[in-house]
């Protein structure tokens, strides 16, 4: 990629790797599945009437809302509710790259080098340190909640990519027409586990840090970073794009440090360091993959 796209690139990462510590800092007002229900309404509106819907039909709309907003956020934010760590999160959910790897072997005709298969080997032991640590700490069963999330945001990226359209949407189409999807079933479920009156609830806590963290979620990781991802991975494969969010875990991590005051032992964070290297090195060792492997879809 070039230096412009690198450097969207390393903003996403930046706004991600911070936006758990905003979604725990909103968890003082809202539960998780209203706090995804008003997301996604306040994504939606006012932008709905005046950005065009993108150039793809209403089933891959439908499959990239289900996987990326309502699969991967559902496992998080429940996840977090449950006591999963803000920093820790932001490194799980980076299990992605393993998960990508292996679905673009499966459907973008990708064949991998040793040295990706070794890194990711690497990380993924690395990986299992982590949850046993955190198993004798308590909080694994927010950590084991996480973990499909994972899942949901690497089959999303293999669509992202395999998404080609003729004529190119607006930058915003396809994140504000597949958060169209997600808040009507997020306010049933959050009616059906968190209470009738959960909304009134959260108006009566709100304060002005739970509602500027709330906004961040909104406008900064799902309108600007979400944006920018969908665009760099319309012209790029997943494998030149994945690698910068190696990045978010640092400063998810850092974030978290710095305004949960979270604390690590030294021996997650020498997993942690593991699965940073392992992971750098299926990067590094990633072969050039060819101009048009990708079968379009719409």
């Amino acid at each position: 990629m070039g230096l412009i796209h690198s450097l969207f690139a390393l903003i996403i990462a930046f706004i991600w790797g911070t936006n758990f510590v905003a979604i725990k800092l909103a968890y003082a007002s809202f539960p998780p599945f209203l706090l995804l229900a008003l997301r996604f309404t306040f994504t939606i509106f006012p932008l709905i009437f005046f950005v065009p819907k993108p150039n793809a039909s209403w089933k891959l709309i439908f499959m990239i809302a289900l996987l990326l907003w309502i699969g991967q956020f559902s496992f998080i934010f429940v996840g977090m509710y449950m006591g999963a760590p803000a920093g820790l999160t932001s490194l799980i959910l980076q299990s992605q790259t393993i998960f990508t790897l292996a679905f673009s072997v499966m459907w973008l005709q990708y064949r991998p080098h040793k040295g990706e298969l070794i890194g990711l080997t690497l990380a993924g032991l690395a990986l299992i340190g982590i949850a046993i640590e955190r198993f004798t700490g308590g909080t694994w069963i927010g950590m084991a909640v996480v973990c499909p999330a994972a899942v949901c945001v690497s089959l999303s990226n293999i669509l992202f990519a395999k998404y080609k359209p003729e004529k190119p949407d607006h930058p915003l189409a396809m994140v504000v027409w597949t958060s169209l999807i997600p808040p009507i079933p997020m306010f049933i479920a959050s009616y059906i586990f968190e209470g009738p009156g959960a909304l009134a609830t959260a108006w009566e806590s709100l304060t002005l840090i739970t509602a500027s963290s709330l906004a961040y979620t909104i406008y900064f990781s799902t309108l600007v970073a979400t944006s920018l991802w969908a665009f760099l991975l319309s012209r790029h494969n997943p494998s030149q794009v994945v690698p910068f969010t190696l990045l978010i875990p640092i400063f998810g991590m850092g974030g978290a440090a710095l305004f949960l005051q979270e604390s690590y032992s030294y021996m997650t964070l020498g997993y942690a360091g593991f699965v940073l290297i392992g992971l750098g090195i299926n990067q590094l060792s990633r072969r050039r993959i060819p101009k048009q492997p990708l079968r379009k879809i719409s």
